[in-house]
């Protein structure tokens, strides 16, 4: 109980210095969390969060892009854009802290997730496929107390639950709707049809695959 009343502590904290941008405060305090509650999840979780939204502000002549602030002059002609981009070497700290995550917490299938997540958002695939992998041989030899956000237990039996977030990073790819992602759609649909034969999805996927090749 001491635990989680101070990992709340913590995160109220961690709150309170975002609100202020005491931006040099909180690494320490993110470091100071992880040594004081070492069984406590979210102090990883909360500081590859950090890591992972990290953003620099950069200004530029160049036309904006996908989420990038336009800059126009007085008549309205396009000069720039603004442009939010990730702080060097923060991606990695992230994939490091989630890493070093599911190795204390592999019940907590949320951090092997957002590994995942994490990978596919750096362009990883092959990283990013790993750790579904890896989830997966975790949650057929542990099927009972799986956790999912906050520590709740799985809204379903996992081989429901998985075979579904399996379909969701498979959907990503699909949606690019190019070659080189189809394939790795096709990846991922097969990870779940050897795993989950009993499930009707990683078919499902499989076939659209097969489909949208011709």
């Amino acid at each position: 109980k001491s635990e989680v009343a101070s990992g709340q502590e913590y995160a109220r904290r961690y709150r309170q210095l975002l609100d202020q941008h005491a931006e040099g405060q909180i690494e320490p305090l993110l470091t100071e969390w992880r040594e004081k509650a070492p069984d406590d999840p979210d102090a990883w979780i909360t500081s590859a969060n950090y890591y992972f939204n990290e953003r620099q502000t950069n200004i530029s002549p160049k036309k904006p892009g996908p989420g990038d602030i336009t800059l126009t002059d007085k008549k309205g002609k396009v000069k720039g854009s603004i442009s939010f981009e990730q702080v060097e070497g923060s991606m990695k700290r992230a994939v490091d802290l989630l890493q070093e995550a599911t190795a204390k917490f592999p019940d907590h299938l949320d951090i092997w997730c957002g590994l995942a997540f994490m990978y596919q958002e750096s362009g990883d695939f092959d990283n990013e496929l790993a750790t579904l992998k890896k989830m997966v041989a975790y949650t057929h030899g542990h099927p009972a107390q799986l956790k999912w956000l906050k520590g709740a237990p799985l809204s379903k039996p996992a081989d429901k639950f998985v075979p579904e977030k399996l379909h969701e990073y498979g959907s990503y790819y699909e949606q690019k709707e190019n070659a080189e992602d189809d394939k790795r759609w096709f990846q991922i649909a097969t990870l779940a049809t050897d795993q989950y034969p009993n499930d009707p999805q990683g078919f499902k996927d499989a076939a659209g695959y097969w489909a949208d090749i011709g």
